[in-house]
C-alpha cells in the first residue's frame, strides 16, 4: 500500500477505523493537491489487497482538509514557505510581525535556561546577525523548548545553539547537543500531539509532548 501511495506522490496522514470496519484512509500530496484520480487509484489497490467480500469492510479514502491540523512531518515541510493559521482550541494565536535578530532571542532563552540547569554549558555561537521578522516573544518560546529539551534529556554537558541564515528568506535556530538522539525511525512521530519518544523507553518522563 504505501508503495502504491508514493507513486502517486502521495503520503498517508491518517488511517482510522471505526465502527463496523469503516476504515478513512486520509491523504495529502508532496506537491499540490490530491485529486479524485488519486483517490480511485488507492482505493483501487487498497482493494486488490483486502477482498471486501471476505474482509467485510467499507473504504473511505480522502484528502487532508485545509482546515484540519497537521499530523504529520511532511505537512510541516510541504508548508515551508506558507503562510498558515495557527489556532488554539479556546480562539486563535495572534502575531506580531518585527524584525529580530535570531541570535539575541536565543541568547536570551539561553541565559533563563542557564539558571535553571547549572549542569548545563549553553553555548549561542557568535557571528553576523541573522534577521527574521517574526514574534519576538513567540520566537524566543520556541527556543526555550528546543534548548530546553537538550538540557533535560542530553544529561547535561555542552549544548551548542546556532542562528543561521538558509537564503530564500529563511532562518534556523540549531540546537546540538551530546546526547543518544532519537533514532531515525521515530523522528516523523515527534510531531504527532503528545508523542515523547522517551516513554516509549520506559523513562520518567514529564509533560505532554508536542500539546
Amino acid at each position: 500500500m504505501q508503495g502504491k501511495v508514493a507513486e502517486r506522490g502521495c503520503f498517508i496522514v491518517d488511517a482510522e477505523i471505526g465502527k463496523d470496519d469503516d476504515i478513512t484512509l486520509t491523504l495529502d500530496k508532496e506537491n499540490g493537491s490530491v485529486s479524485l484520480e488519486d483517490c480511485e487509484a488507492i482505493n483501487d489497490a487498497f482493494l486488490a489487497v483486502f477482498d471486501k467480500d471476505s474482509e467485510d469492510y467499507s473504504l473511505t479514502v480522502t484528502s487532508a482538509g485545509l482546515d484540519q491540523p497537521f499530523k504529520v512531518l511532511k505537512q510541516f515541510q510541504k508548508a515551508i514557505g506558507s503562510q498558515v493559521e495557527v489556532r488554539l482550541r479556546n480562539g486563535k494565536f495572534t502575531f506580531a510581525r518585527e524584525s529580530v535578530d535570531l541570535r539575541d532571542v536565543a541568547e536570551s532563552a539561553a541565559r533563563l535556561l542557564r539558571c535553571r540547569y547549572p549542569d548545563c554549558v549553553i553555548n549561542v555561537r557568535q557571528g553576523a546577525p541573522v534577521r527574521a521578522v517574526a514574534d519576538c516573544d513567540k520566537m524566543e518560546q520556541v527556543a526555550i523548548n528546543l534548548i530546553e529539551n537538550a538540557c533535560r534529556y542530553a544529561g547535561g554537558g555542552l549544548i551548542e545553539v546556532q542562528c543561521r541564515d538558509c537564503g530564500d528568506g529563511m532562518a534556523a535556530i540549531d540546537v546540538m547537543d551530546r546526547g543518544e538522539g532519537v533514532p531515525r525511525d521515530r523522528r516523523e512521530r515527534l510531531f504527532e500531539r503528545f508523542y515523547q519518544h522517551d516513554a516509549e523507553r520506559g523513562g520518567e518522563t514529564y509533560g505532554l509532548g508536542l500539546g
